[in-house]
């Protein structure tokens, strides 16, 4: 087996690793809400802003569950829907910078290795990764932030599209949550009937929801229509 071959099965099994410690450690880790919402309550805005994106990267970068939902809740609470919106687009594009750079770094060449990926499928795959595609996948609240900044790392596409993307849009997808959470506050982990409750008595975040969700419908549809018509294009020049 040559050397490069058993360098980059190395990296692929360092990745799984840190993935199953991430998994394993998001088990095993305690997030005190009240801890640390007294923390930053100590701190004008523009100061305690900066700790919780440092805090949120760092902590949801390895613990993908809990942690980040009770995070989400935190800054809602503390910053209100707007201002949260913002901080935690911060620290998501963080994460995903250095995510999508760490799942290429370590899994790309075995991927290509692996499954015999020539050079010019590599052009091909970048060519056909359109803009709307990504943004599909990006603003729709199915499909976690972290598997696609993994997901997109693997794949040959464009770091700078994809975070190009990332930071125009997202902020549309965290905006949604972060006024539900502002909203309902703390009490969405106690009690599901006091969600129900503001949102009837917010009639606002439902239209949103509604449209929002049709945007998601309707740009889906566009990625997957320019995607056919870009396989179609391909294979009639194939045949000319």
């Amino acid at each position: 087996m040559k050397k490069e071959t058993i360098l980059n099965s190395f990296k692929f099994l360092s990745l799984i690793a840190i993935l199953t410690g991430c998994w394993w450690l998001g088990r095993e880790l305690d997030i005190d809400f009240e801890h640390y919402r007294e923390m930053f309550k100590q701190y004008p805005v523009f100061i305690s802003g900066l700790i919780f994106i440092g805090l949120y990267s760092a902590i949801t970068l390895v613990v993908w569950f809990v942690a980040k939902d009770v995070f989400r809740i935190m800054a809602a609470v503390l910053y209100g829907p707007l201002t949260s919106t913002i901080i935690i687009w911060l620290a998501e594009l963080l994460n995903a910078f250095i995510l999508f750079h760490l799942s290429r770094l370590l899994g790309r060449e075995f991927v290509q290795q692996r499954f015999k990926v020539r050079s010019k499928d590599i052009d091909h795959v970048k060519k056909d990764t359109s803009f709307w595609w990504i943004l599909a996948l990006k603003i729709n609240p199915l499909f976690p932030f972290r598997l696609l900044d993994l997901g997109f790392g693997l794949s040959s596409a464009s770091f700078l599209k994809y975070f190009t993307i990332s930071a125009i849009f997202t902020p549309f997808r965290i905006y949604w949550l972060q006024f539900v959470l502002a909203g309902v506050g703390g009490e969405i982990l106690k009690d599901i009937n006091f969600v129900r409750d503001f949102l009837v008595d917010n009639p606002f975040i439902i239209i949103y929801s509604v449209i929002y969700f049709l945007s998601v419908f309707v740009l889906t549809i566009i990625a997957f229509t320019v995607q056919s018509q870009k396989r179609k294009d391909a294979s009639y020049a194939g045949r000319v």
